[in-house]
């Protein structure tokens, strides 16, 4: 939390390892309600949003008595951000948008890319 909002995290730990391909497997998304404690001067938020690698979007939420509730389908990881400022959506997903671009950059894929996952395992040694 700062003093502008707060950054929510919910981490879905039921996965497993792929080790052909590489990657976790997570379940299937399901619904869930979580609550997230915020300072008192949070308490209020004009907008959570839910922020992943594909888009930052306006969720609906509840107030609770020591903070927000959000009853949403959730997957893997689910990042929230609150806050009474009314641009943020458009400021985080023009950010979004350009982290992506930068990361796509590289061109360096590990999990698809056999000399990528060569140049890991040569960090490690």
């Amino acid at each position: 939390a700062g003093p502008r909002g707060a950054v929510l995290f919910a981490l879905d730990l039921n996965y497993k390892p792929d080790r052909v391909e590489k990657v976790f497997r997570f379940e299937s998304p399901r619904e869930a309600v979580i609550t997230f404690p915020l300072p008192t001067y949070l308490r209020n938020p004009l907008k959570v949003l839910r922020i992943n690698a594909g888009e930052v979007k306006s969720v609906p939420f509840e107030l609770s008595s020591k903070g927000i509730r959000i009853k949403a389908e959730l997957g893997d990881v689910s990042v929230f951000v609150t806050t009474h400022r009314r641009s943020v959506e458009q400021q985080l997903e023009k950010r979004r948008r350009q982290l992506a671009a930068f990361e796509d950059s590289f061109a360096f894929d590990p999990a698809r890319n056999s000399a990528d996952l060569e140049q890991l395992k040569a960090i490690l040694k």
